[in-house]
């Protein structure tokens, strides 16, 4: 079974990414788009029919939810999806972000493993509550009392130093952008 997942990898990788950029504009997300695909599907082979047409339906929805998500972030707040996107000109900014995100990703590694794998999934992988839910075969409200939790623990934790960033006005955008 490794073997024919392998071939059917290699076989359908690049022709995926192409059809996924005409969902999303960019190589990077495209790519992303069709590995999710892939993972779902070695992680589901023996619930699903892996074809050729699954394939492509499977990419197709996956990228038209990315594309979405962005959307959604981007109207969100656009100053915020701006500044994300730019490095800071200067230095102090850098290493001041730099320090926050580690602070953050330092109490990630703290919260309930579940609880962290939830979250990441609602705010990195842009899925919503339903849909994580259903991939963990776990209740709506599960998914959202994780989320709580974690939310929780991260204003907790990061309170103090938010204390010390908050005149560097992005870094505290980053922040808020984080939890909410």
């Amino acid at each position: 079974m490794k073997a024919d997942f392998e071939k059917l990898f290699r076989e359908y990788y690049r022709p995926l990414t192409v059809y996924a950029m005409q969902f999303l504009g960019d190589q990077p997300s495209a790519e992303d788009v069709v590995q999710d695909t892939f993972l779902y599907l070695f992680r589901n082979a023996e619930k699903q029919d892996v074809n050729r047409h699954n394939l492509y339906r499977l990419t197709r929805f996956r990228a038209l939810n990315a594309k979405e998500y962005q959307r959604r972030r981007s109207e969100k707040d656009p100053e915020i999806q701006q500044e994300l996107n730019q490095e800071p000109d200067d230095p102090l900014k850098l290493i001041e972000r730099v320090e926050l995100e580690y602070r953050y990703f330092q109490v990630l590694e703290r919260v309930h493993p579940k609880s962290r794998q939830v979250f990441l999934m609602s705010r990195s992988g842009g899925m919503n509550n339903q849909e994580i839910a259903d991939k963990l075969n776990i209740s709506k409200r599960t998914v959202e009392t994780h989320i709580s939790l974690v939310l929780k623990v991260l204003r907790k934790k990061l309170n103090r130093y938010l204390i010390f960033f908050l005149p560097i006005c992005s870094l505290w955008q980053i922040f808020i952008m984080c939890i909410s």
